[in-house]
């Protein structure tokens, strides 16, 4: 078996989850300043509309300021036992 990728729902201001990928259709391509909260930390982030390369910046930026958010290991739909 092989990593291939991750998903990371987001909550939107409406209260509905959706993929985190819904910011390259929300957001035009530039710059953007990402704060996290409750870290504080502020990091520089450039999204793109092309390729999976700058979400899986976001993702890492995520999961590096929330380390203890909840995850689960699935495959077919189904959870991997630990």
């Amino acid at each position: 078996m092989e990593y291939s990728h991750s998903d990371l729902i987001v909550e939107l201001d409406s209260g509905a989850p959706a993929m985190a990928e819904i910011i390259q259709s929300q957001l035009n391509t530039g710059e953007y300043i990402v704060e996290c909260m409750p870290t504080e930390a502020t990091v520089g982030f450039k999204l793109s509309k092309n390729g999976t390369e700058c979400m899986k910046y976001f993702k890492q930026l995520v999961f590096m300021n929330f380390p203890n958010l909840r995850t689960r290991d699935v495959y077919l739909n189904a959870d991997l036992k630990r």
